[in-house]
C-alpha cells in the first residue's frame, strides 16, 4: 500500500467499508434480459482484452461453448454460470472509464449478468467439476475489479479448495488431458488471486502453497482469445485466415509469458517470506545463502523475459 502511495491502514479500512455493505440476496424470479448479439461479442472480447490476458484460466474452443451457452435457456448450472461471468466482467471493463468504456443507458449491465449468474451459485458450490472451480474464480476476480477484496477473498478460498481436490482425486490419464490443464490453470490463478489478497489483507490462507512444487507449470502451446473482428457465431466456424493465425498466436505468446513470468515472480516472494526463521531468543534470522540464490535467480529471471514484457 506505501508503495501506492496509499496509508499503511488503508487495506483494512477498505474492508470495513465492504463489511458494513449490507449484502442483498438474488431469488430466482430475476430474467435474464434479451441480450443483443454485438453484445455479447463486445463483452467476449473485452473480457480476453482486460482480464483473461492477465488470468488465462480458458482454453481454445471456449468462444463456441459461449455462444451456445449464451443463446440458449441458461439453465442454472456451472456453465451457466461461467458463460455469464464471463459476460459481466466484460461487461464491467466495457463500462470502465479508465479503459474508454462510457455506461449504457445510465444502468450497470455488468451487474444484471451477475445476478442471473448468481441463481446458479448453489449448485456451483455444490459440484465438483472445473467449470465450477473457474466460475468461483472469476467470481473473485469481478470482486477484484469492483475493488471489493473480503468477497474477493471468500470466492477465491472455496475456488482453492475445490481445484486442490479437484487435482488430489484426478486419474492419471486425466492429467494430462484437457481436464488436467484447465485444473492446473485454474490452480495457479487461484494461487496469483489469493497471495495478491493475503499479501495486503489480515486474512487466512488455504494452504494452495503446498502444491507449488509438485505441480507442472500451464502449457505454453495453447490458450484461448477472442478476435472481435472474426466473432460472430456463424465466423467462429468459418476456418481462420494465417493472418488471424499468426496474431492469435503472437497474443496468446504474449499472454502465456505474462502468466507464467507472474507465477515465477509470485513463486521468488514466497521463498522470501518463508525464509524468514525466529530463534529461541526471540530474534528475526534470514537466510543469507537463500537471499542470494533468490537474487540470482531474480536476475536470470529478468534476462529470460521476452522482449514483449519489457
Amino acid at each position: 500500500m506505501t508503495i501506492l502511495g496509499l496509508e499503511p491502514g488503508f487495506s483494512q479500512d477498505l474492508i470495513r467499508l465492504e463489511k458494513a455493505v449490507t449484502l442483498t440476496g438474488t431469488g430466482n424470479t430475476i430474467r435474464l434480459r434479451v441480450i443483443r448479439q454485438q453484445e455479447a461479442i463486445e463483452s467476449l472480447a473485452a473480457f480476453s482484452t482486460y482480464v483473461h490476458s492477465w488470468y488465462p484460466v480458458l482454453r481454445p474452443g471456449f468462444s463456441e461453448r459461449y455462444f451456445g451457452v449464451i443463446t440458449g435457456p441458461l439453465t442454472p448450472c456451472p456453465e451457466s454460470c461461467l458463460v455469464l461471468l464471463v459476460t459481466a466482467i466484460g461487461a464491467l471493463a466495457r463500462q470502465d472509464h479508465a479503459l474508454g468504456g462510457v455506461s449504457h443507458d445510465g444502468s450497470d449491465i455488468s451487474e444484471h449478468y451477475l445476478d442471473v449468474a448468481m441463481i446458479s451459485l448453489p449448485t456451483v458450490l455444490a459440484d465438483s467439476s472445473i467449470e465450477s472451480v473457474q466460475s468461483l474464480v472469476l467470481l473473485s476476480i469481478y470482486y477484484n475489479c469492483l475493488s471489493r477484496p473480503w468477497q474477493a477473498y471468500q470466492y477465491a478460498m472455496i475456488a482453492s479448495f475445490k481445484v486442490q481436490n479437484l487435482l488430489k482425486c484426478m486419474d492419471e490419464s486425466d492429467r494430462d488431458g484437457e481436464l488436467g490443464e484447465h485444473a492446473r490453470r485454474a490452480y495457479w490463478a487461484v494461487l496469483l488471486v489469493e497471495s495478491e489478497l493475503c499479501a495486503h489483507f489480515d486474512v487466512v490462507d488455504s494452504g494452495i502453497w503446498k502444491y507449488d512444487d509438485e505441480l507442472a507449470l500451464p502449457d505454453s502451446r495453447r490458450t484461448w482469445q477472442f478476435d472481435v473482428e472474426e466473432g460472430s457465431p456463424e465466423s467462429i466456424t468459418t476456418p481462420p485466415t494465417r493472418n488471424i493465425l499468426a496474431a492469435n498466436l503472437h497474443s496468446s505468446d504474449k499472454t502465456h509469458s505474462y502468466f507464467l513470468a507472474e507465477i515465477s515472480m509470485r513463486r521468488m516472494l514466497h521463498r522470501c517470506n518463508t525464509a524468514i526463521r525466529r530463534t529461541t531468543e526471540g530474534e528475526i534470522v534470514y537466510a543469507a545463502n537463500i537471499a542470494l540464490e533468490l537474487e540470482l535467480q531474480l536476475d536470470d529471471w529478468y534476462g529470460y523475459l521476452p522482449e514483449i514484457l519489457l
